[in-house]
């Protein structure tokens, strides 16, 4: 399978060169490697699934909870 790239500085047109689908998705693997993103290559078990939504759940919950106090704290420091 080949995927053709658009070139986003050329006004969306085809590039000349057309790379296998294969290379394409090393090219997001090593990005994602480079950013600190963990790729899941498997299936994750339906518990381990839900147990990974119930943590990254609360960990959202909390940095939003820390978040909107620390914006209260400054909304009151520059109010006063």
């Amino acid at each position: 399978m080949e995927v053709r790239m658009f070139d986003e500085h050329c006004n969306d047109t085809p590039r000349t060169d057309v790379l296998e689908f294969q290379r394409i998705c090393k090219i997001v693997l090593a990005e994602c490697k480079k950013l600190g993103i963990k790729v899941q290559r498997e299936d994750l078990d339906p518990v381990e699934m839900r147990a990974f939504l119930e943590k990254r759940q609360q960990f959202l919950d909390a940095y939003l909870k820390d978040a909107t106090e620390k914006e209260a704290a400054r909304m009151l420091r520059t109010n006063t």
